[in-house]
C-alpha cells in the first residue's frame, strides 16, 4: 500500500511517501508566500524518486490542524484534489497529535504551537504505557498551560513554537524538542497512519476538513 502525506500547518512545508508500511522517504522546507507552489513541486518530486504517479498512490495523508489558517487550507485543497479522480481515502491527524506521538515511551508531551496573544493551541498527551490524550486539544492562555505543566511531576517535552517564545515562564523540568521536533510534519501524520489505520475512519474530499480553532489573521486583527 502507498499512501502520501503531507503538512502545510506550521511554518514548514513538507511531503512523506510510506510504501506497505514503511516511511521511504520525506522533504521538509521552510516556506514563504509561494507554499502551493512549493509543496505541490515537492509532492512531484517525492513521487518521481519513486518512479509513482499520483494514480498510483492507494490513500492520502494530511494534518487537520489546528496552526496557521492558509496553511491549513493549502495542504488539504491539495490532498483532496489528488485524491478526486478515484475517491481515493483520506487520513486526518491532528497537528498535535502527530507533534506529540514522536515521543514514544515519554510520560508527559505538551504540544504548543503559537496562537498569538498569549494563548496556544495545545493538548496534554501521555505516552507512558499507551497513547493518551489527558487534556483535550484547545486553545490554552498562557496561565493555563503553567499551571497544567506545574501539576505535573518529571520531565515535560513541549514541541511546538509556543515553549520559545515564553521559555522563561515555565520550569527547568520543560524541554524543548529540537530542530524539525518543534513543528508538525508530513511523517509524524504518517506514522500515525501507519500504526492505527486498522482503527481510523478514512474520508473522501467532503470529510476531510481542517481544524481551525479560531478566526483567520484577518478576523483577528479587527478584533
Amino acid at each position: 500500500m502507498k499512501i502520501l502525506s503531507l503538512d502545510s500547518s506550521s511554518r514548514y512545508i513538507s511531503a512523506a511517501l510510506a510504501v506497505d508500511g514503511v516511511v521511504r522517504g520525506e522533504f521538509n522546507v521552510s516556506y514563504d508566500r509561494s507554499a502551493s507552489e512549493k509543496l505541490a513541486l515537492m509532492a512531484k518530486e517525492i513521487l518521481d524518486i519513486f518512479g509513482l504517479k499520483v494514480d498510483e498512490i492507494d490513500a492520502f495523508a494530511v494534518s487537520k490542524g489546528p496552526g496557521s489558517f492558509t496553511g491549513l487550507r493549502i495542504a488539504a485543497a491539495m490532498i483532496k484534489a489528488f485524491s478526486f479522480k478515484d475517491n481515493k481515502p483520506i487520513y486526518t491527524v491532528s497537528s498535535l497529535k502527530a507533534m506529540s506521538y514522536r515521543y514514544k515511551g515519554l510520560k508527559y508531551i505538551v504540544p504548543a504551537i503559537d496562537a498569538r496573544r498569549d494563548r496556544a493551541f495545545a493538548a496534554l498527551y501521555s505516552y507512558e504505557n499507551d497513547f493518551e490524550l489527558v487534556n483535550e486539544e484547545r486553545i490554552y492562555t498562557l496561565d493555563e498551560l503553567i499551571s497544567i505543566v506545574n501539576g505535573l511531576r518529571g520531565t515535560i517535552i513541549m514541541p511546538g513554537d509556543f515553549y520559545g517564545k515564553y521559555k522563561e515562564k515555565f520550569g527547568d523540568n520543560v524541554i524543548s524538542g529540537l530542530y524539525r521536533e518543534n513543528e508538525p510534519i508530513a511523517k509524524e501524520v504518517l506514522d500515525y497512519v501507519i500504526d492505527h489505520m486498522d482503527e481510523m475512519k478514512a474520508e473522501d474530499r467532503y470529510g476531510a476538513i481542517p481544524i481551525y480553532m479560531k478566526s483567520s489573521q484577518a478576523e483577528e486583527d479587527k478584533k
